[in-house]
């Protein structure tokens, strides 16, 4: 079996993947799952990682979405690309212990209202 080698911060973890195997799911087996908007079609170029090593070819969905110097730079789409040998992926913008916030602390506040007769919208920061 394949060994997927996966940089994460400072994190360094080897995984054994399925030959084959899509590297998005690879990487999600190993605690690293995805943002697929387009659902793993290629469309969205939201899964780009840093790749090298035996991998599958680039698809035409990676030449569409990825410019030349991507490409260059070993940009790939983790939903497009197959695991075929070992293989060494980076995750951009990865930071060690990153958690979406599902539950939170409300404070306590007083109204004091501009407006009496008017409603209010608040952002209370929940787009992921």
């Amino acid at each position: 079996m394949p060994t997927l080698t996966i940089l994460s911060g400072s994190r360094e973890i080897q995984l054994s993947v399925v030959e084959g195997s899509q590297l998005s799911e690879a990487l999600r087996q190993g605690g690293y799952p995805m943002d697929l908007p387009c659902g793993g079609q290629g469309r969205c170029g939201k899964c780009r990682v840093t790749a090298q090593g035996k991998l599958s070819p680039l698809t035409e969905e990676e030449k569409r979405v990825l410019s030349s110097q991507e490409i260059d730079f070993g940009i790939r789409l983790a939903c497009c690309t197959k695991v075929l040998g070992d293989a060494e992926v980076r995750l951009a913008n990865a930071v060690d212990g990153e958690r979406i916030r599902v539950n939170g602390v409300t404070r306590e506040f007083q109204r004091d209202p501009l407006f009496t007769r008017y409603g209010a919208a608040i952002d209370i920061g929940t787009t992921t």
